[in-house]
């Protein structure tokens, strides 16, 4: 079984699955987690994916469900420039959610953290 991030309706983060496992989505799970619709979903996902930044054979594969069907599921490296270029109360508490993990644990350590906006710029 794989992790998957889930908000709850206060937008605290949580994930819930297997610990050992890589996080990775279907659309509709991001749907959820950021409360768009699954067509605004495919439609950041196309536009990160024609960035070129990412290569699809490591953000993207395509599994057979618990029910028989099939789905693309889609790795946490193409999960947070989609939160990025969403606008939602959800979107915003998943990338403070991140912020805050990337910036725990020792303050003596420093750790640089890139992010892809679109268009080629990164900060």
């Amino acid at each position: 079984m794989r992790r998957i991030i889930k908000t709850d309706e206060d937008g605290n983060i949580r994930i819930a699955g297997n610990p050992e496992k890589e996080i990775w989505m279907t659309a509709w799970e991001m749907s959820e987690l950021f409360n768009v619709s699954v067509t605004a979903i495919q439609k950041e996902i196309r536009a990160v994916r024609k960035s070129g930044v990412l290569a699809d054979y490591e953000v993207c594969k395509y599994i057979r469900t618990e029910n028989g069907c099939s789905a693309d599921i889609f790795s946490i490296d193409i999960i947070i420039p989609v939160s990025y270029r969403l606008n939602t109360f959800y979107a915003h508490s998943f990338r403070e959610w991140l912020k805050s993990k990337a910036l725990s644990g020792n303050e003596r350590e420093r750790r640089t953290v890139f992010f892809l906006l679109g268009k080629g710029c990164s900060c």
